[in-house]
């Protein structure tokens, strides 16, 4: 399967770009003692997951209907964001594009 990528739309129309070898990071909320904390997952490689004729999609929205929050693994990152599952309102499947508009992992 060629090189994919998920141009992920949230509700405020920001995009994100999801390259086939990214590495996401699940985070969901987990009750201990009466209290709510955050928690990561297991990490997510893409490449692994890939469906053999659906790509990322699949693995995708499983991670983004099980989690609230996901973020991305990036080589020497200091600085980092968390993403919302709840605000996304699309996933759009294609092939990578060499430059463009919006954050590429």
């Amino acid at each position: 399967m060629d090189n994919l990528e998920v141009v992920v739309t949230f509700a405020n129309d920001e995009k994100l770009y999801i390259k086939q070898d990214a590495i996401i990071f699940p985070v969901r909320l987990v009750e201990h003692k009466n209290e709510i904390f955050c928690s990561t997952s297991e990490p997510i490689v893409l490449e692994e997951e890939m469906h053999h004729s659906e790509g990322l999609i699949p693995a995708l929205t499983s991670v983004f209907a099980l989690n609230e929050f996901f973020f991305l693994s990036e080589e020497g990152q200091t600085n980092r964001t968390v993403y919302k599952t709840g605000s996304i309102v699309s996933l759009e499947q294609r092939k990578q594009q060499k430059a463009g508009i919006g954050r590429f992992f």
